[in-house]
């Protein structure tokens, strides 16, 4: 069939080439008010957003000290099998996705099931406020209450003492044991920031999964017997599967990427027992973030890539689990 004749696809008639074109251009024309106040932001968005991260796999491919640039291929890349805190990085990293993905699939959906089953509405909206309130608390100052609980003579160690578990809050050299500062135990300290791990956020996500199922649907469950349990799990659980792949992804996405609180409680420490690629990336670029190392920027660069091409991973999936799952539309 001839491009330029006119084909009926979807409802819609077709146009040649050359009259779409035409279309676009008076559409563009009609539209460029809008299309002239949007250009000033679209600049910031490419000056700090687009070419940092343009930059960024150009750089990956040099060495770099942000000043001075001399390519030298994949040698950025050959370099992380033997940069033993990367590596490290990377198993930390995997024990702390598989920690988060197991805490936040779990505990909020618990919590919000609690709450979605309470009998009185006023009830509902203050056990919901009370476990948002929280979020307004800046992270930084969570994380350092939580350093200070975990030294020698912290709130842990009392607690512990108090419980009769004293055993555990000495070395093995009868000191008083300061959890970040063993290698043993820096990295089990850091999962543990946040306990009892009610996420506010996928708590809320669940919360509106539950109140988005339709009340016909538990009525007639009800109906047929199904009570506890057996109503969460065969009626409750599949209709709230999207928010459950939401979370998943969003969870994934925010490890590989989050840094910060290792960065206030460790810098990675001791030894490389808490190191993240996001620090490690950090020490590596950043001038005067690590003691022992200058700048090497074009290393950041390739570690940075390295995580970009495993979150757009993610990304993708998501996309496909949106596609197939509709996460959203139970939200």
């Amino acid at each position: 069939m001839n491009s330029r004749s006119q084909v009926v696809r979807r409802g819609q008639v077709a146009m040649p080439r050359s009259d779409r074109v035409r279309h676009v251009l008076q559409r563009a024309w009609r539209f460029r008010v809008l299309y002239l106040l949007l250009l000033p932001s679209f600049g910031l968005l490419a000056l700090f957003s687009y070419y940092p991260v343009m930059s960024g796999l150009v750089h990956a491919f040099y060495r770099w000290d942000g000043y001075h640039a001399t390519f030298i291929g994949l040698e950025n890349f050959q370099r992380f099998f033997t940069d033993l805190a990367l590596v490290q990085s990377f198993r930390n990293l995997t024990l702390l996705l598989l920690f988060a993905l197991a805490t936040n699939l779990t505990v909020p959906m618990v919590v919000a099931a609690l709450i979605y089953h309470l009998p009185h509405a006023p009830s509902r909206y203050w056990f919901r406020v009370g476990y948002t309130l929280p979020i307004v608390v800046p992270h930084v100052v969570v994380w350092l209450i939580w350093v200070f609980m975990y030294t020698n003579y912290g709130g842990i160690n009392s607690f512990l003492s108090a419980i009769g578990l004293r055993s555990l809050t000495l070395t093995a050299d009868g000191l008083p044991r300061a959890w970040l500062g063993d290698q043993r135990t820096a990295l089990l300290g850091i999962m543990f920031v946040g306990f009892p791990w009610v996420n506010t956020i996928n708590m809320l996500l669940y919360l509106a999964g539950f109140e988005a199922i339709p009340s016909e649907v538990m009525d007639a469950a009800t109906v047929d017997g199904a009570t506890g349990l057996a109503m969460f799990r065969r009626i409750e659980l599949p209709l709230i599967m999207g928010q459950v792949k939401l979370i998943v992804v969003l969870t994934t996405i925010g490890v590989l990427q989050g840094f910060q609180s290792i960065l206030v409680m460790t810098r990675g420490g001791p030894g490389y027992a808490t190191m993240v690629p996001g620090l490690r990336l950090f020490n590596a670029a950043v001038p005067g973030s690590h003691a022992a190392e200058a700048p090497q920027m074009g290393y950041g660069s390739a570690i940075g890539v390295v995580l970009f091409a495993i979150i757009m991973a993610v990304t993708i999936l998501n996309m496909r689990v949106m596609r197939s799952g509709t996460a959203l539309e139970a939200i």
